[in-house]
């Protein structure tokens, strides 16, 4: 029997990263033309858009105004959900996450072996590289044990934008998926649905260009914002 090939879609937010989206996109392409790759620009103010229309192989959504990360991933899921994708890669528009260890994820969702697949900077494999400020990694490990308390399986890595969903994934964000600063509550949402959850090594770089538009008070609201919605809708339902 002849197996029907995983349709897989590359999906990319972007705002604001006219400096560091076109050389993503290049780069994808070059390791992994055969995958779809979407860009979801979410109200750009600088060349963004035209940089990303300049790349033919990439589609395109363009959002007239800024909704923020997670209404925008969540379009993105949307779509997927729409044109019937059998996984779904987010990168970040950056180029933080390294287009090289895509097939890693693409062996893991092959193997069916969860339902999200974080790539995590913090397994031993990768624990030289770029890393993230001092006060940020004491975030992290707070949030990992917070998500442990929460869900039962701790996640070395729950702020990583690096992710990958199979179908049913795609079915859960497209109905909901987390505002603001959206993975830790992303993660909270596959256990609240019983999904499986597994994280495989991956090397963080600094970005392509430009610099973060996250402030130490950003910082500080992020942690508590987080922290008060994991816990607030720790009893959500999931809509299977």
């Amino acid at each position: 029997m002849i197996l029907r090939m995983m349709r897989v879609l590359i999906l990319i937010p972007c705002h604001n990263e006219s400096a560091s989206i076109g050389q993503l996109l290049d780069e994808i392409h070059k390791l992994h033309s055969h995958l779809d790759v979407l860009v979801i620009n979410d109200g750009s103010t600088d060349d963004s858009l035209e940089v990303i229309r300049s790349r033919k192989h990439v589609k395109v959504l363009n959002l007239p105004y800024n909704t923020g990360i997670g209404a925008t991933v969540q379009t993105g899921f949307q779509w997927a959900l729409k044109y019937n994708y059998d996984a779904v890669i987010r990168l970040d528009g950056d180029g933080q996450h390294p287009p090289a260890d895509i097939p890693a994820h693409l062996n893991a969702l092959r193997e069916d072996s969860a339902d999200m697949i974080i790539g995590s900077r913090f397994l031993k494999k990768h624990d030289i590289g770029y890393t993230s400020t001092f006060a940020r990694r004491m975030g992290i490990y707070y949030l990992r044990s917070l998500l442990k308390l929460l869900t039962g399986q701790l996640i070395y890595d729950p702020t990583s934008g690096f992710i990958s969903c199979n179908k049913k994934a795609i079915k859960w964000f497209a109905e909901y998926y987390p505002y603001d600063y959206p993975e830790p509550e992303a993660i909270q949402r596959v256990k609240q649905c019983n999904g499986r959850i597994i994280e495989i090594p991956t090397s963080m770089r600094p970005r392509l260009a430009g610099k973060s538009r996250i402030t130490t008070f950003d910082s500080l609201y992020y942690f508590i914002k987080v922290s008060l919605a994991l816990i607030l809708f720790q009893g959500r339902k999931c809509n299977r």
